[in-house]
Parts: C-alpha cells; sequence; structure tokens
C-alpha cells in the first residue's frame, strides 16, 4: 500500500485526499449512502461495502495531465488507491 500511495502523491501532489466512514458521523449505514445516491460511481465493491458498512473514498487530481477529478470507492484502503491510480492511466493513455 506504501507503493500504491507515494505513486501517487507523486502524480498528484497536495491534490490527494481519502476518508474512511465519513457516513458513520451522520449515523448512517454504508448501504443507505449507497442507495441515496443511487450506487453511482461506487465501482463493484458495492455489496461488500454493504455488508461491510465501510466507505472509503479516494480523491486524486494529476497536475501534469489536465482531467476531471479521480474518486475512487472501495471497502479497503488499498483497493481505493489502486482503483484510483489505474483510472488516472487509463486517462493518460486515452489523451
Amino acid at each position: 500500500m506504501k507503493e500504491l500511495l507515494t505513486q501517487l502523491m507523486l502524480i498528484c501532489p497536495g491534490r490527494l485526499a481519502f476518508e474512511i466512514d465519513r457516513h458513520k458521523l451522520h449515523g448512517e449505514t454504508a448501504e443507505e449512502v449507497i442507495f441515496r445516491q443511487n450506487k453511482l460511481d461506487y465501482g463493484p465493491d458495492v455489496e461488500t461495502m454493504k455488508q461491510l458498512n465501510t466507505i472509503v473514498r479516494v480523491e486524486a487530481l494529476p497536475v501534469t495531465k489536465q482531467m476531471p477529478i479521480v474518486r475512487t470507492y472501495s471497502h479497503d484502503l488499498e483497493l481505493a488507491l489502486q482503483y484510483a491510480l489505474n483510472e488516472i492511466n487509463e486517462w493518460k493513455q486515452k489523451k
């Protein structure tokens, strides 16, 4: 995980953030949040997030290439970081 975080920090200096279980601060479950937002952009881990009541969100914005903010979600921080890095790499290949 340290390697993934280091890579993202180099690509997105000062533009990398993550949240873990923010929904719990508001007394909500992961399932309630996902349902309310219609599973929008939650990726392949939706069912696991519901079961574990965990939402990890990573936001990244590369400085080397203009692209929209990358937002990824998972039940696991390492997976969310990997999804973000994958999405950035895919975007770079397309443009």
